[in-house]
């Protein structure tokens, strides 16, 4: 059954009935025909589990999971388990696809010998313009890719990063229930710490990554703010201690939390100025913008007000 697959695609989803047959449609027509698709339906309540049943029963290579819902980490989990490919990459049921991605991909993972493949995507808007987006690596060393990704130098999305399956079995790769914010990163967090792996960059880009304004990282609530604070926690555990950049990095990472709280009043502005006081130090030696420094001002003499106008996306 796993004979001859190259590579496994990996799709979580979630009530995505409005967009999922795009993403389905471009992965028919790939030009490699040694791939699976491992659709896994997390609890959707509209009609995306039927949608996926109509493609399993017409494509072999299509094949579903139906489970109740978890999150897209566990959902991600469970479809790297029933993978069956040399090779993974993981998509979003709100992208799509060029026809090419999965031979170019593979192409260039036997030609480099590579346990990972980075590419260019395409920064696609709901109506459809595209925005041509470059990664820029500092070198192919998995730990400098890490912090690239910490710096967002290269985006932290597995989409555009075809792995070797065994990475996950080989390196014990943790997926983190509740962790539906930024679970990429945490996942190629526990892989890139590996100085033995061979990474090769791809100057092309196949994959559209559409900017939905209905998911997580567009609709901020309460949920997002808590998931955000887990997700934080678990990757400062997670990335290594080098008595460097990286836990230079890990003490800013307390900010991002204290923004989308103040930012979007999740949290009272009395807990904003209590957090603000406890970073006081870390806040103002990593702003460069005047903007937030006056806002971060406010926040210091206790114009709570003026500050929300001045600090803000």
């Amino acid at each position: 059954m796993c004979d001859n697959i190259k590579i496994s695609i990996i799709i979580p989803i979630y009530n995505a009935e409005k967009t999922i047959k795009r993403m389905l449609d471009s992965l028919q027509v790939q030009t490699m025909p040694d791939f699976e698709v491992i659709m896994v339906d997390d609890g959707s309540t509209d009609s995306s589990s039927v949608i996926c049943d109509e493609y399993a029963r017409k494509d072999s290579r299509f094949k579903v999971i139906h489970q109740i819902n978890t999150g897209v980490a566990l959902a991600r989990k469970k479809g790297i388990e029933a993978a069956c490919g040399e090779y993974s990459i993981h998509a979003d049921a709100d992208d799509w696809v060029e026809p090419t991605m999965l031979s170019e991909l593979y192409n260039k993972a036997c030609k480099a010998n590579a346990d990972i493949v980075i590419c260019d995507y395409y920064d696609t808007s709901t109506k459809g313009i595209d925005s041509y987006h470059k990664i820029h690596l500092s070198s192919y060393s998995p730990l400098d890719v890490l912090y690239d990704i910490t710096q967002g130098y290269c985006f932290g999305a597995l989409w555009h990063k075809l792995l070797k399956l065994d990475l996950y079995k080989k390196y014990k790769v943790q997926f983190f229930a509740g962790i539906n914010y930024s679970e990429d990163v945490l996942i190629l967090a526990q892989i890139l710490q590996h100085e033995e792996i061979k990474i090769a960059y791809l100057n092309s880009a196949y994959y559209h990554y559409i900017h939905n304004e209905n998911s997580i990282t567009h609709c901020v609530s309460l949920n997002t703010y808590h998931g955000l604070k887990m997700y934080l926690k678990k990757i400062v555990e997670i990335l290594p201690s080098d008595n460097g950049r990286f836990d230079k990095f890990k003490i800013t990472l307390p900010i991002a939390s204290f923004q989308m709280g103040f930012m979007n009043y999740l949290v009272s502005d009395k807990e904003s100025r209590k957090e603000y006081k406890r970073l006081r130090s870390i806040i103002w030696n990593n702003s460069n913008s005047l903007r937030w420094k006056l806002g971060y001002l406010m926040i210091e003499i206790n114009l709570m007000f003026l500050a929300h106008k001045l600090i803000k996306f």
